[in-house]
């Protein structure tokens, strides 16, 4: 007669019957199934683990997105205002000054003056939503300056040397105009990748993700936001998919500390790259930086026009005459219709005042998938238990 066994619920083990009972199971055959049970659950388990990975994963990408973000915002935020001296110089192909300026900012009213007074003056105003734009060129033999006055979206480009944007506290956007991190973010065209990295020895976030252009051409970014610099951007590479020959790389090479716990990048390095070989390098530097002092109102506000000005509304699409208060003389003619750019590729464009902290939190995600793995442990040791246990109880004189 072959032993057969079966679970005896009363007892809480296997017991012994003959081969003619019914309800009987051949031992070897319990054996069987038993294993198959266990490994049956460890997959069980491991699959519900590693289902956890990729919500993990995204979980953590967006922790530390967060992280970025809020850094960022709170550095720039607690920039109260700033004065400061421009200087962008090309160092390649041809060395040489291409623009000086002076630039004034208190909370979001803004202005850039480039050139000089008696020859050619751009200036560039930022304030109640929209930008104002006055160009003045002196002619020989004549006192007043021929003026020009544009009126663009508070989006738009702030001029070549605008300090937000060449010092990367501020990027250039698909459409061309100016975008703060938030917005920066929220361009891009799917889940963002994030992950910790050092950068020059020093502890970094790094953000990897595209961004699609009006004209249908990508390009592809990757940024390195340093903890220490309350997250602010110490390198940011931008690649083209569509034309992998051409690639560009923007390091901000010296920042400031004017006043405690409030970092200020103050010279970064544009270079171009196509084919491995530098095309064109610029170096945008800042002098006689000032910040959180109080800037006076004139030099936040822009030069009179005179009345004639000729005036460019890019905000209600309409141009003709206006008067030194920017209103109408007239009818006004529609705008044209703006093209859109044929070309890809845009150009390479704040925690609460004190001192920051150099360490980001730790990340809940980390725990999910530490969790993960200790349970997925525990289910093997389980499993493995059993079956010894089992082993044991089918080698015992008393089953």
């Amino acid at each position: 007669m072959s032993t057969c066994v079966r679970l005896d619920p009363e007892k809480g083990r296997s017991s012994q019957f003959g081969q003619a009972q019914l309800y009987l199971i051949p031992e070897f055959m319990f054996a069987i199934y038993r294993q198959a049970m266990s490994m049956v659950f460890i997959r069980i388990v491991s699959l519900a683990c590693l289902g956890l990975f990729p919500s993990a994963i995204a979980f953590a990408d967006d922790a530390l997105i967060s992280v970025v973000r809020d850094g960022h915002r709170a550095n720039r935020e607690s920039i109260r205002s700033l004065t400061a001296k421009m200087t962008c110089e090309n160092i390649v192909p041809n060395k040489g000054i291409q623009y000086q300026a002076r630039y004034w900012r208190s909370g979001k009213v803004a202005r850039v003056q480039e050139g000089t007074e008696g020859s050619h003056t751009e200036d560039y105003g930022i304030k109640g939503g929209e930008i104002r734009r006055v160009g003045r060129s002196w002619t020989l033999g004549k006192k007043s300056p021929t003026t020009v006055a544009v009126r663009e979206p508070a989006t738009a480009f702030l001029g070549p040397c605008d300090v937000w944007r060449e010092m990367l506290l501020e990027l250039t956007g698909p459409d061309g105009g100016q975008l703060d991190m938030d917005r920066t973010l929220e361009s891009a065209d799917g889940p963002i990748k994030a992950d910790r990295d050092t950068l020059d020895g020093r502890a970094s976030i790094r953000l990897r993700y595209t961004r699609t252009y009006p004209s249908g051409g990508k390009t592809r970014l990757t940024q390195w936001h340093e903890i220490g610099r309350n997250y602010l951007i110490s390198k940011l590479i931008v690649e083209y998919p569509d034309d992998s020959s051409v690639k560009g790389i923007v390091n901000v090479t010296d920042f400031v500390e004017l006043s405690p716990g409030i970092l200020f990048p103050i010279r970064v390095q544009r270079d171009q790259y196509r084919n491995g070989e530098i095309t064109y390098t610029m170096v945008a530097a800042l002098t006689d930086v000032e910040i959180n002092k109080p800037v006076p109102e004139s030099s936040l506000a822009l030069p009179t026009i005179p009345r004639g000005t000729h005036l460019r509304d890019q905000i209600e699409n309409k141009e003709g005459l206006v008067d030194s208060d920017w209103q109408p003389i007239g009818v006004m003619k529609p705008l044209a219709p703006r093209p859109v750019p044929p070309s890809n590729r845009a150009p390479l464009a704040a925690p609460v005042e004190g001192t920051p902290s150099t360490s980001e939190p730790t990340s809940y995600a980390l725990w999910i998938v530490r969790a993960s793995a200790l349970l997925l442990l525990l289910a093997t040791g389980i499993a493995v238990g059993r079956r010894i246990l089992f082993r044991r109880r089918l080698l015992s004189p008393e089953t």
